[in-house]
């Protein structure tokens, strides 16, 4: 039940995110949850294991690496070339440079910690980009509407090797679709 809470509430915290993802495809097609080897076609380590659909990536941003066992007594996790910033911890970075494995400056096989599933989803910032975050502060959040309207939202932000990043913001007043047929919410590039 710890679990199941605690993956719920960091859900809760990337719906920005996931409206945005949304909006993208209604208006231009597309994803919102993509394998790695759609963005990492030429990656040769990936494709060497069984488990290539046991990671995703959500809104082109977010990797995540769910737990498919029941009693795992391990958690591998593939991580291509590049700075991978932890979401629950953002001091902790998987550090791919692409020097130890493989070609074309592919990734690592990493072991994640099994303990901190207790806490949560392992996901992982993409290099390279930016996801809206939204806490609900000193407020009390009953609904995703809550959130949205009186909730802190802030930005997260992984560079990469160029110092580089690019994301997407939507941002509406409501959850009705008048406010897409109007054209009165934001829609914000960085």
């Amino acid at each position: 039940m710890d679990m199941a809470k605690a993956s719920i509430i960091e859900r809760f915290s990337y719906v920005r995110h996931m409206y945005t993802c949304l909006f993208k495809v209604n208006q231009h097609g597309g994803s919102c949850f993509d394998p790695m080897m759609y963005h990492y076609p030429n990656d040769d380590v990936h494709f060497q294991s069984n488990n290539t659909e046991h990671t995703f990536l959500v809104g082109d941003a977010i990797k995540v690496t769910p737990v498919l066992a029941s009693n795992p007594t391990e958690l591998w996790s593939y991580f291509p070339n590049g700075n991978w910033t932890s979401m629950r911890d953002y001091s902790v970075v998987v550090n791919s440079d692409g020097n130890r494995t493989g070609t074309n400056g592919t990734g690592e096989w990493k072991s994640l910690d099994l303990a901190a599933t207790k806490e949560g989803i392992h996901s992982h910032l993409r290099p390279g980009y930016m996801v809206p975050h939204q806490t609900c502060g000193n407020i009390t959040c009953g609904t995703t509407t809550d959130l949205q309207t009186q909730g802190e939202l802030s930005m997260i932000i992984n560079r990469d090797a160029q110092g580089h990043a690019k994301g997407h913001l939507f941002l509406n007043a409501d959850d009705t679709l008048a406010e897409i047929a109007d054209s009165t919410y934001e829609y914000y590039v960085f």
